[in-house]
């Protein structure tokens, strides 16, 4: 077998450290509103840990992949109500509970409708869990991912439950949460905003 002349000079790939599941303090480093693949209207909100020994984790993990195709993994998408919704339907309910977060949690603060973006440096709580999905080799495996939004000093005072993780259902599927308006999402970041690459 002949040996690739740059073999010796190559770096390995090294498991990175895990995100465990809790509460984090987390910074929105870009917005970007967007459309679902079943149509909905959504807010994608780019983040990384601001606070503690996982702060930077999302950014020090992007640093780290010489992928081409390097996605920035701190996403999560927030579902947006219909403008005709109705005042109990829960997509509106979630929508204002998780907009009355970021202003508790940032003095002075207010959502603008027609600017969303100016949530990007805003600082705001998120419970995480584990989640389990189907790894390409087939292999059920987990991995840990925002769950809910919560006040930044509920985060800080420790006073929250860790959510339960999420199982697949029999048929390798992730049963529909209604209370679960996020999902992790492709990745890219550069320090003061971090462009959407997906």
């Amino acid at each position: 077998m002949r040996k690739p002349r740059n073999y010796d000079n190559a770096e390995k790939y090294t498991e990175g450290k895990k995100l465990p599941a809790g509460g984090y303090v987390c910074k929105i480093m870009n917005v970007k509103e967007q459309t679902s693949k079943t149509g909905n209207e959504m807010l994608v909100l780019a983040f990384d840990i601001a606070e503690g020994e996982y702060a930077d984790y999302y950014k020090e993990a992007y640093d780290k992949n010489t992928s081409e195709d390097k996605k920035w993994r701190g996403n999560f998408y927030m579902m947006v109500p219909d403008e005709e919704a109705e005042k109990n339907d829960w997509k509106l309910r979630r929508f204002k509970t998780n907009i009355s977060k970021f202003e508790e949690s940032n003095s002075g603060y207010h959502f603008d409708w027609e600017h969303p973006e100016k949530l990007i440096g805003l600082k705001i709580g998120m419970l995480f869990n584990e989640q389990e999905y189907v790894a390409n080799n087939g292999s059920n495996k987990f991995t840990t991912r925002p769950k809910t939004l919560e006040l930044v000093e509920t985060i800080r005072s420790g006073d929250f439950e860790v959510p339960a993780i999420d199982y697949l259902d029999g048929n390798g599927s992730k049963p529909m949460q209604e209370n679960n308006d996020f999902m992790d999402i492709p990745d890219n970041a550069d320090g003061e905003k971090i462009p959407f690459n997906f």
